[in-house]
Order: C-alpha cells, then structure tokens, then sequence
C-alpha cells in the first residue's frame, strides 16, 4: 500500500508542472537575469521582447550574400543568362541595319524585346516553386523577418535586372542600329526600359508564386498573364482596333508602356521628324506617319510616365509578396499516417505464419509453375570514373577511376534472403545492380543454374524494386498487379482467370486486401503500400533485388515489410537486398550475409538462425587479434566494426576454411547443376508476351491514364477556351480595310496559335518527364517494346488534341469576322490540329532529352522564342537577311500562318477588299493594294502553298513522335552506362 500510495504522488500532470515550475525561485532567477546587469542585457530582454536578435541591415546583408551564392552555383542562371545573349546576338543579326523606312520590322523588335523580357522572368516560376517551401519554412522558424527578405529581393532584382536589361541593349541597339539613330541619351533611356520592365516583370511573378497554394494554379495563372501581357502590348492589335471595354485594360497591362516607350523613343528623334514621304494627303514626317500606323499618340512624355508606372507596378507586388511572407500561410497537406497493419498471427508466429501463406500461394494446379533459378557470380570488378571530391577523399585507384568491386563472388539460393552491407553504400548498391542486370561488371562471370548468363532473357526471371520506386500514380494496386501479370506471365498464362487468380494471391500475399481499390497516387498506410508495392508488383520473377526495402520505415513498419519479403523468399524465390543501415528488426529474416570492405569481399555465408547470427559471430571471433562479442552488443555492428577496424586482414576470408570452402561451392555452381529438375532458361525472347498484347495493354492504361488525369486535361481545356476568348474578342469583327486591320486579323491568329503552343509545350514537359522515369523502370525490366509504350500514347492523345483544336475555331473564327466558307472553316480547323500536335510532341521530346523539367523549361522558351521570332509576322519573311532566312523554314509557326491566313484573305477577282499600304506608299507610291497581294507581298504568305505547310506540319508531329521513340528506347538501351557514375555519387 505504501508503494503504491508513493506512485500516486509521483504521477504529476503537464499542468501542475508548469505552475510549481514557473513559482519555483529558479524560474524566478532565470526571468531576473544577472544582478546589477543593465535591463537590456537581461535574458527576459534578449529573449523575449523580441524574435529577431540581429540588425535589419545583418539579416539584409546575410540574405543578399546567401541569394549571391546560390545564383552564382546555380547552373539554371548561367544557362539563363547564356541564352539572353543567344537570343539577342540572334535577333540583333536578324534585323541588322535596318533603313529608315523599315518602320513595321522596327515595330516587331520592339515587341519581341519586352515580350523576351516577359518570358524569362516567366521562366523562373519552376524556380521559385522549389525555394517557396525554404523561405516559408525559415519564416516559420522566425529566422529572418519578411521585411528583410524584401529589402534584400530589391537590391537583388536592380543587380539582376540591371545586368540581363545591359546584355539584351548593347547587342540589340548597336546591330541594329538604334544608337546612329537616336544617340546616346537614347540608348540610355532604352536600357532602362528594359530594366523596369525586367524589374517588374520578377515582382509579378513572384507575387503570383507565393499567393497560390497551388503548383497547378501558378502555372495556370502566370500562363494566362504572360498572355494577357503580350496581347494587350499593343502590337498584335492597335488600341483603336479593340473593343470599347478592352482599351481600358491595355493601359493597366505592363507590357503597352515600354513597347509604348521604345516607340516613342525612336519614332521622335530628328532623323524621323525631318524625313518626310509623299501620301494621298501631301508630305508626312516619318515619325507622324510611323506612330499613326499602329495609333501611337506622338507624346514624348509617355516615356517619362512609363518609367512610372513600371516603378508603381513593381512597388505594389513587392509590397503584396511581403504581406504573404509575413502573414500568409497554407494548410500542410495531411500526411499522417494511419495505423500500422499487424502481422498476421503476431510477431512471435511470423515464420510459421509465412510458411503456411506461402503454401497457400503457391497452391492450385492452374498456377503458373515457378522456374527454379541459383545464380552465382564471380570475380565481379567495376569501376567508375572519379571525381574531384572522390580524387581528393583518397578513393581515386590511381587512374583515375574508383573502385565499386574488386573480385566480389557468390551466390544466391531459392528460398533464401540474402543481405548486402558495406560500410561503403556505393559497393552495396553496385553490387545490387549488377546482378539485377542493371549495369554490366568490368570482368567476372555470372552463371544461372550453372549456364553462363544470357542478358537478353535473363530479366524475365528477375525482379528489381529502387529504393524509389515509382508506378503509375493513374492504376488502382489491382490494376497495377493485373497489368503487370498480364505483360510479365510467361506463356500459357493467357486465361484471364489464371492472371486473375494469380493476382488475387499475390494481394493477399502481401496483406494488401483492404487497399486494392486506391490509386497508388493517393496516400495510403506507408507501410501497406511499401510491402505491397514493393513486394506485390514484382512476384512474378524468380529473382528479386530490392534496394533499401526498409528505407523511412519505423521498427514496427520494418518489420512487416520484412516479414512480406520473407514470405516471398518462401515461395520458391531469391531475395537480394541491399541494406545500408543497420537495422535490428531486418536480420532475423536474412539466411546469408554478403559483407564487403573497400570493394572487396569480406564475407559471404551463412548468418544462422534469428538475430544471434551464431556462424558469422563464430567466423570473426575466431579471427587472430579480434576482441571477442560484449554481451548485449549487436552483432552486426560488432562484425561491421571489426571489418572496418585496421586490426583486419583483408586476405583472411580468402585464406580460411570457410573461403576455401565457398570457392568450391562457387566452382560446383559454375556448371551446370542438374540439366533435368534445374535446366537453363527456357526462353527465346527477351518479352514474356507478344508485341499486340503490349499494344492492347498499354492502350487501356493510356486510356485510363488520360481519363484520370483531370488536371492536365483541365488546364489544357480552360487555357484554350481563355486563349479563344480573349484574342477573339479583342479582335471582334475588324475589317481589313486598311494596314492595320489587316495586320490585327494576321496578329490575332499568330498570337492565339503562338501562346497555345507554348503552353501545350509547357503542359507536356512535366508529365511525359514523370511518365519518362515509369517508362524506363518497366523497359529496364523489359516488359513491354518501346513502340507499344509510344504508339498508344502518341495515339490517345490525339483526340483530345482534335477536341481543344474544335474549341479553338468555333469560339474564336467567327467572333474575329474570319471566312465563313465550310471548306475554308474545315481547312482552318485542320491545320491547328496539326499544330497542336506538332507542339505537343515536341514538348515530350524535350522532355526525355533533357535530364531536369527546368533544363527542358529553359530549352523550350529558346526554342519558341526563336520559333516565334521568324513565323513570318515580328519580322516578315521578304525582310528577313538571307543569312538567316532559313531559321523560318524550321518554324512550324510559320508555315501555320502562311496555311491560315491565305484561305482567310484568298480573293482573286476586282470585288476583293482594298487596303491602304503605310510601307507600300513610302516603297513603291501611294495607292491601294488587295488585301490577298498585301499578304503575299509584305508578310510573303503565298496561297499555293498551303497544302504543302499542312503537309509539313504533320512532317514535324511524326518526326517530334519518332525521334522521341528513339531517345525513349536509347536512353534505356544505355541507361547502365549513363547512370552509374551519377547514381552513386
């Protein structure tokens, strides 16, 4: 009774400890701090008056030092500003030297400056998608205050914008020919257009980025604005052409004050004031005949008034970026996880109870018959080419190589799990993917049931399973284990019952009953999902190599994950695992120990039975000089100490009873076992199932992939329809009548079908890359031809294509007054479908090319920006250099236009509409021109062409879609070659 009263009174709850905490003297003491101290240096004063405890200008100066460092490492920023200097190199020589009379060409330089501005600061949206969560987080923390974030992104965004604003006016004003014009003052006032436009620009877009919650939603939003940017610029359609509602838009939009500006900046200079040409009206001054084209007002003060609203403009995004830093903040997504699964029969009855399941698993006499299979491996070398942090950490072998394997042998049985450790990962991991088949050994051997290995039919008996695995987050688990059945079950299998009841014991082989029914991109019970997953999908082989299966798992998760892969190792399997870390829950289940030091092959036998390892304990304690086991010790950690102790004798293994033994055992399994029960590998192809069954499956996950896949159908979907709406209205019903009608009719289709491009490039980058990483899991464990995983996708994607193609056409064709003639809609029709495809692929092109979703993002805009640049409107193609008129041929933009806008303006008899021609009445003589000889003779867009341009625009989709194909299939063909030196490093 006593004892149990004194429990009582020791029991105290939160709330009583706190109150005797904050009444006890110490407390008392602590919030006095030191006596006859000031009362500023109090600990009360330093710690809780205040979060910060530094000077605004130290926290400004550590954030900006911080900011430098990252973009001075960052290979996204010199690529960035390598590609500003590309870019205006190439647009410089384009419109080299241009005469004075040039003034539309001039017009097109203008636009695409601020436009190019426009983008790169776009660009950098996937950028400040990866640093929001950092910055949110150090808020969070208090270790900074926001306002000096936004101090510190002012001075960076002058330092910035200033430098790109210098690389883009000097090659552009001086190859062109600005600055002979103009002069000096000129050239200054047009860097600082730049530099406010670029200033503001960076404001918007990170304003936007730190204002959504929602990746989806920056994209969608920075889309629509970088369209509403360049649309309302005052280019692609006067002011006096849009409707009454819209003009009062573009004069809020950023992008009409600077190309406003550098207008006015070059059309008001002497040259163009004193030259005068002969109109209908008598003798006009270049610059009032040159702004009245496309209705600029002939106002020198416009120039001072941009400089102030691109200053307001960025002030009041900065402001609204610092109000979400300080006080914004988003919901964490819940990531909890619920209850782990418990182990059927309980932890004490794990083994009998994988005994019993795995004998149900392989039960019935419809069962695919499993292939027995012992490999053994010998004398297996790889190396890697070192780097200069491998050189300088003493791991270069002197050639400039580092070791990963030197002379590794052994074996692996069935129905035995088999654990690989180093104290080096990178031994480990190559060690795994070696025998997976996943890189190929310098020298050595591997042998399959004593028949040397044939690579090419080797991975229908193997199963390999990354430590990040990856599935395609649109298939349900059952989904993913039919599809996997039906492309990884060899032949006999093809009754749709057998596969079924086959997936039905794997499911319930790996406890994954209950979550059949979720798609595997839905959050489920971590550890359900890792066994299942990990161990599920890939039971079909007779090998299995998992990497790291254990890897962000607590003890009681470890363990079931664990006791599934024991089941399957029961089943009649191999089971190879790499495992980094000692982890006391994994080696009960293990029968062998592969132990390696310095690339070389410390152990390799048996660990005895449960986690006393009792042969390998005996094997190192037998060792001369070696301390023997403490009680209590883990055993494993003990072996990895005395394998990485200096007291070791690397040639020990080799010299012993056990080595000598095991070398036998590795010469017995160099031949062939038993030809009758245990024979070579039956196969001939290198595919369990016939080419038409890859296609038929493939096809129904595209299908389901495209049906699931909502987001990207979305977006896609409501950027179309805001596309379609917002150039058909601006453009309601213009007449072409006159130059700048007929230049807003060819504006508003250029502009529409150039952004939508775009975005179908930008949309199709980040999916095929995730789609990319999926493909070259399942091609490495050649499931499926690479053509039956490219035809289906290339195939499905093509109706929602023509759909978004139809959309465009009906909202925006008769809104702008285009020809109503049902040939020419269909004509119309016909080729803005093969332009959306023709982006489409070529975005997934990207995609597998390059290595990162930033890399192709970059890529991309350069390669728009020049498919943008020569389509034949900015700069048209009679006015093009001859050195450079062959980048139009290579622009699907091009040819586009000239198959869209010569059946809207095809007139050949006296009725056709006439315009007055501002270039033709300086050139050749006022007088009126038809609209159709006007197209052909400024823009050069020929009628008789058109059939041609279709023709190569469905060239340029097949070619994006084969050439894709063929990087698919090359990457993967190569991908041990290509990944070795970056995986492991």
């Amino acid at each position: 009774q006593q004892q149990q009263q004194q429990q009582q009174q020791q029991v105290v709850s939160l709330d009583q400890l706190s109150t005797s905490w904050h009444n006890s003297d110490q407390f008392k003491e602590v919030m006095a701090g030191p006596q006859g101290g000031d009362s500023d240096s109090s600990l009360s004063g330093r710690f809780y008056t205040t979060a910060h405890n530094l000077s605004f200008c130290t926290y400004v100066g550590v954030l900006l030092s911080r900011q430098l460092r990252q973009v001075s490492r960052d290979w996204v920023f010199r690529k960035r500003l390598a590609q500003l200097m590309f870019s205006s190199l190439l647009v410089g020589f384009t419109f080299f030297d241009l005469g004075s009379s040039s003034f539309l060409e001039r017009y097109g330089l203008f636009f695409w400056t601020c436009s190019f501005v426009a983008v790169v600061n776009w660009e950098q949206t996937a950028t400040l998608l990866k640093v929001r969560p950092v910055v949110y987080k150090q808020r969070a923390q208090w270790l900074y205050p926001a306002s000096a974030h936004t101090c510190m992104q002012i001075i960076f965004d002058c330092l910035l914008a200033a430098l790109e604003a210098f690389l883009l006016a000097v090659p552009l004003y001086l190859l062109v020919d600005l600055t002979a014009n103009n002069g000096t003052v000129a050239f200054w006032n047009f860097w600082g257009v730049l530099l406010f436009t670029g200033l503001a620009m960076a404001a918007y877009f990170r304003c936007l980025t730190f204002l959504c919650a929602l990746n989806s939603r920056v994209h969608l939003f920075s889309g629509l604005s970088l369209f509403l940017f360049m649309l309302f610029s005052g280019f692609c359609v006067t002011p006096g052409k849009m409707m009454q509602g819209w003009r009062t838009v573009y004069w809020l939009m950023p992008l009409s004050w600077p190309f406003r500006a550098m207008a006015l900046n070059e059309w008001l200079s002497p040259l163009y004031q004193h030259k005068q040409g002969v109109t209908a009206q008598g003798r006009v001054a270049y610059s009032e005949l040159y702004l009245a084209a496309l209705e600029t007002p002939a106002d020198a003060d416009y120039v001072t008034m941009a400089f102030v609203y691109l200053t307001a403009f960025y002030l009041l995004f900065l402001g609204l970026t610092q109000v979400c830093l300080a006080y914004l903040e988003f919901p964490r997504p819940d990531r909890s996880v619920g209850p782990v699964a418990a182990i059927r029969g309980g932890t004490d009855e794990a083994e009998s109870t994988a005994e019993a399941e795995a004998a149900v698993f392989q039960g019935g006499a419809e069962m695919p018959k499993l292939l027995p299979v012992v490999l053994c491996f010998r004398d297996l070398s790889l190396s890697i080419s070192t780097s200069f942090t491998a050189a300088a950490a003493g791991q270069d072998n002197g050639v400039g190589r580092m070791d990963l394997l030197k002379g590794v042998s052994g074996f692996v049985y069935p129905r035995t799990m088999t654990a690989i450790l180093s104290a080096n990962t990178q031994s480990s991991k190559a060690l795994l993917y070696t025998l997976a088949g996943r890189w190929e050994a310098e020298t050595g051997a591997m042998y399959v049931n004593g028949y040397p290995k044939r690579p090419g039919v080797f991975n229908r008996v193997v199963g390999f399973v990354s430590w990040c695995d990856r599935f395609d987050p649109s298939l349900t688990v059952v989904e993913t284990l039919a599809t996997a059945a039906a492309l990884r079950l060899s032949a006999g299998t093809e009754n749709s019952s057998v596969r079924e009841m086959y997936v039905r014991k794997t499911l319930h082989l790996v406890q994954l009953e209950d979550e059949e029914h979720t798609v595997v991109a839905r959050p489920v019970d971590r550890a359900a999902a890792t066994a299942g997953y990990r161990g599920g999908a890939v039971q079909y082989p007779s090998l299995l190599f998992v990497d790291d299966p254990t890897a962000g798992l607590d003890s009681q998760a470890t363990q079931l994950v664990m006791h599934v892969l024991k089941k399957v190792a029961l089943t009649g399997r191999g089971v190879v695992c790499c495992v980094p870390h000692v982890n006391r829950w994994c080696w009960p289940h293990f029968d062998y120990l592969c132990l390696l030091r310095n690339a070389k092959l410390a152990y390799f036998g048996k660990l005895g039975d449960g986690a006393s390892a009792e042969e390998a304990l005996d094997f190192f304690q037998n060792m001369p000089g070696v301390p023997q086991l403490l009680p209590g010790a883990s055993p494993v950690d003990y072996m990895m100490q005395v394998v990485e102790s200096d007291r070791y004798d690397s040639s020990y293994y080799q010299r012993s009873e056990l080595g000598q033994w095991q070398a036998s055992i590795f010469e017995q399994l160099s031949r062939p076992i038993d030809p009758i029960n245990i024979p070579d590998l039956p196969f001939k192809s290198m595919y369990a199932s016939s080419f038409l069954v890859h296609l038929r499956h493939n096809s129904a996950r595209a299908l389901r992939y495209f049906r699931r896949s909502s987001n990207y159908n979305w977006l896609r979907f409501v950027l179309v329809v805001a596309v379609s709406v917002l150039c058909g209205s601006v453009s309601y019903q213009v007449p072409y009548s006159d130059e700048p009608g007929v230049h807003s009719r060819v504006a508003s289709c250029f502009f529409a079908f150039s952004f939508w491009g775009l975005l179908l490039q930008s949309t199709a980058i980040p999916l095929q890359h995730a789609e990319q990483k999926l493909f070259q899991k399942e091609r490495a464990s050649k499931t499926y031809h690479t053509w039956a995983y490219v035809w289906p996708m290339a195939v499905l994607e093509l109706p929602f294509l023509f759909v978004f193609s139809f959309a465009m056409v009906v909202i925006m064709y008769w809104v702008v007054g285009f020809a109503d003639e049902l040939h020419t809609v269909l004509f119309y029709w016909f080729v803005s479908f093969l332009y959306s495809t023709t982006c489409t692929f070529f975005g997934q092109l990207l995609a597998v090319v390059c290595r990162s979703v930033r890399l192709a993002a970059l890529v991309n805009a350069t390669v728009w920006s020049v498919w943008f640049l020569f389509a034949g409107f900015i700069i048209p193609y009679p006015s093009m250099p001859e050195w450079f008129s062959w980048l139009s041929w290579l622009s699907p933009t091009r040819y586009l236009l000239e198959a869209a806008n010569t059946v809207q303006f095809a007139c050949f008899d006296l009725s056709c509409p006439q315009v007055t021609s501002f270039s033709r009445t300086l050139k050749q003589g006022f007088g009126p021109i038809s609209a159709s000889a006007y197209v052909s003779e400024v823009y050069g867009f020929h009628f008789t062409n058109r059939w041609i341009d279709a023709g190569l625009l469905l060239g340029f989709s097949c070619f994006f879609k084969i050439l894709t194909a063929w990087f698919l299939h090359y990457n993967s063909a190569r991908k041990q070659g290509l990944d070795q030196s970056m995986s492991l490093r």
